[in-house]
């Protein structure tokens, strides 16, 4: 019994979370079809920032009641759960496409960022001016992607996106969706936080494993989500760029929300184990791009998945 509650609110979290990521999403794309941006780099960015919320909710959450490693065992475990998780059950269900651009730009962009928070890490702390230089990196990182996106306006557009470029009716339902998604993913990242550390301190887990499974699993959910129903529509290029933007959105905009509101603590084993999980398995993105011939087959997908339980066997043995 005295599991019930935590273990309720972190269901009715997540799945506050999921809708409130579908709703956003579902609002975010309208919109960037209203103002004219590319399909090609939705899943990039708008997708990517709107399925990332609940990331940056959580992990801002925990830092305000003085629990960094929740905060950063969150966005380094989604980083991991995006590539190997996600990209793996995209894989399974069909070969996804890695697009020209991704490998020569996005890729290698997401490595530099994630390397730098490694070395801004280094002390075991993450300042508040680092966590404002990631705003501006974030920032800098969106306009770019935009105005290059509006530039090849229509040029990108094949038939198979059509579907994904609805648009609503009325503005208004775009910004319905927006506050209701919002509204969501805040009320649904505030139970999926308080239970997940219930739980935690009842079975005597660190808040570092919570961080980098529990909670990073639950809010990955809007792309898990996303990207498989892409994938299912055929669509591998959204499914990629989601989780590609997705990891660039929680290196730079979820640390430095957290670490810009206060100075991060860095638990000296993620520097040691789970910093070089989400350094290698980023890395890995360019020879499993060339290994595939351009694509993430079904045996990329099934090593993903496999390298993802040895991960979490790893953290359960390290605890």
């Amino acid at each position: 019994m005295e599991l019930l509650l935590p273990a309720g609110s972190v269901i009715l979290g997540f799945g506050l979370l999921l809708f409130g990521g579908d709703w956003l999403v579902l609002s975010a794309v309208s919109l960037a079809c209203r103002f004219r941006v590319s399909p090609a780099v939705i899943g990039l960015t708008i997708i990517a920032a709107g399925t990332s919320v609940p990331e940056m909710i959580t992990s801002v959450m925990a830092t305000h009641r003085g629990s960094p490693d929740i905060a950063i065992g969150n966005v380094l475990g989604s980083n991991i759960f995006n590539i190997l998780v996600i990209l793996g059950v995209a894989s399974l269900i069909r070969v996804n496409r890695i697009i020209p651009s991704q490998i020569r730009l996005e890729i290698p962009f997401l490595i530099i960022v994630c390397a730098l928070m490694w070395v801004f890490s280094g002390d075991s702390l993450i300042y508040q001016w680092e966590g404002a230089l990631f705003l501006a990196l974030f920032v800098g990182f969106m306009v770019f992607s935009v105005i290059k996106s509006r530039r090849r306006f229509g040029i990108d557009v094949h038939p198979d996106e059509e579907e994904t470029m609805e648009q609503l009716k009325h503005l208004g339902w775009d910004l319905g969706y927006l506050c209701l998604g919002l509204l969501a993913l805040m009320g649904g990242a505030h139970l999926a936080l308080e239970g997940s550390i219930s739980i935690a301190r009842f079975f005597g887990f660190s808040e570092r494993f919570i961080g980098l499974t529990i909670v990073s699993v639950g809010t990955g959910l809007p792309e898990l989500a996303t990207s498989s129903i892409a994938a299912l529509r055929g669509k591998g290029g959204i499914a990629v760029g989601n989780v590609i933007g997705s990891n660039i959105f929680n290196t730079l905009m979820v640390t430095g929300a957290a670490a810009s509101f206060k100075t991060l603590e860095v638990h000296p084993r993620m520097l040691q184990m789970d910093f070089l999980w989400m350094l290698g398995v980023t890395v890995a993105l360019i020879p499993a791009y060339f290994i595939g011939k351009r694509t993430l087959t079904r045996p990329i997908g099934v090593v993903f998945l496999a390298l993802y339980v040895a991960y979490v066997a790893q953290l359960w043995f390290s605890q």
